[in-house]
């Protein structure tokens, strides 16, 4: 019987007529076209793996890590160096399957590109090393500066800016060396191959470019001859007001000594103790609205209430029969405190020595300074009293004499 079948060879697909089946198998043209076909895709199927294979052998190292030459290196940064070039040892870095780097402690990343560098790079810009100072006005270029730079002068070392060359071709980024020595290009800033459009350059110092970045607009094929033009590219502007200093970047407190503001682990405080503090806290924020405490507090007028005797006070309204000395007092009040010093008054006032001065009459004294012994004291209970000699007692013969008094009625009581 005749059958018709597909017949694919390395490149073609034709039908095939006339195959016969014998003994159960395809036959055309006395070719088994079943073991053909077998072979055929066997054959495809072992060079599939060897291509895939080799192809594995060309991405991967026998440790199935991405083989160092297959690694991809960006472009060249304006001094010729490569940019993302990774140096892989196998050893202190790898890059596994999955293309992640790792590496020690102990890599070399000197000559890998840094974040800064491939942002430039992104942006345009190539980010150069910070100058010192930039001019406001024209050098001669072959003459040493002897000036102030920006109302500056250059130290040793410094790196100044040139932008207003009348020869645009000076323009550049310099080193100060002293002022008896010419002007020399900065190596970062010195070739055709550095000098290039988008250079960025920040100034650190001056009166007018403090705080301001500058950039190149022009390439160069030829040094000291094409110009070199900077325009502004940033400004900071910052003024330290009333009571703040300004250095560099940090803004801080001026302060007066013993003025209240005080700093603890870089905070600030107030200690109200300072000796220089200024002015007086109202009462509307807590003070006394005064600058001492004399006289500050009137009884009469700023309490109310009663002042509890656990608070230092009387606990009561009015003094009238506060105190019991026999139950509120304890102790002896001494003299110094205008209490007697003593226990009882037995015998506590010596006249002789304790008192001065002269009781009057209406305190039960005599209202004299001294008496005369033997005269009788003669009064009315509101004079001062009389002593005569016309009245005398004597106590040896206990005998009244009364002399030159007439009209005298004296009456004795024994």
């Amino acid at each position: 019987m005749a059958y018709n079948i597909i017949h694919y060879d390395s490149s073609n697909l034709k039908i095939l007529n006339n195959i016969e089946t014998i003994n159960g198998e395809f036959i055309s043209n006395g070719q088994n076209v079943i073991n053909n076909v077998s072979n055929y895709v066997l054959s495809t199927s072992n060079i599939l793996f060897a291509n895939i294979k080799n192809l594995d052998n060309k991405l991967f190292d026998t440790s199935n890590l991405i083989k160092i030459e297959n690694l991809p290196i960006s472009s060249y940064d304006a001094n010729g160096s490569k940019l993302g070039i990774i140096k892989v040892d196998g050893i202190t870095i790898t890059v596994d399957e999955s293309g992640i780097i790792r590496g020690n402690s102990n890599i070399d990343l000197s000559t890998y590109a840094t974040k800064n560098e491939l942002s430039s790079v992104a942006s345009g810009l190539t980010v150069l090393e910070s100058a010192d100072l930039a001019s406001t006005t024209n050098y001669t270029i072959n003459q040493p500066i002897t000036t102030t730079v920006d109302g500056v002068f250059p130290s040793t070392g410094s790196s100044i800016l040139l932008k207003n060359q009348t020869n645009k071709y000076e323009n550049g980024v310099y080193i100060f060396t002293s002022s008896s020595t010419l002007l020399t290009r900065r190596s970062d800033f010195n070739t055709v191959n550095n000098i290039k459009k988008g250079s960025y350059i920040f100034i650190k110092n001056g009166i007018d470019n403090k705080n301001s970045g500058f950039i190149n607009i022009n390439n160069i094929t030829t040094l000291n001859t094409d110009p070199i033009e900077f325009n502004l590219f940033t400004k900071t502007e910052i003024t330290a007001g009333n009571g703040i200093s300004l250095s560099g970047s940090s803004v801080s407190l001026k302060t007066v000594s013993e003025g209240g503001i005080v700093f603890n682990s870089g905070s600030a405080e107030i200690n109200l103790s300072g000796t220089s503090i200024k002015g007086v806290l109202p009462i509307v924020r807590g003070g006394t609205g005064a600058n001492n405490l004399d006289n500050l507090i009137n009884l009469s007028t700023h309490t109310n209430g009663i002042l509890p005797v656990v608070k230092g006070g009387t606990g009561a309204s009015s003094f009238a029969n506060l105190i019991n000395l026999s139950t509120d007092t304890n102790d002896i009040l001494p003299i110094a405190k205008g209490g007697s010093g003593a226990s009882s008054f037995a015998n506590l006032i010596n006249l002789s020595t304790d008192t001065n001065g002269i009781l009057s009459v209406t305190k039960g004294g005599t209202g004299l300074s001294t008496l005369v012994p033997n005269l009788l004291v003669v009064g009315n209970g509101t004079n001062s009293p009389l002593q005569t000699a016309n009245l005398s007692w004597n106590n040896d013969t206990n005998t009244l004499s009364a002399t030159n008094i007439t009209g005298l009625v004296l009456i004795l009581q024994v």
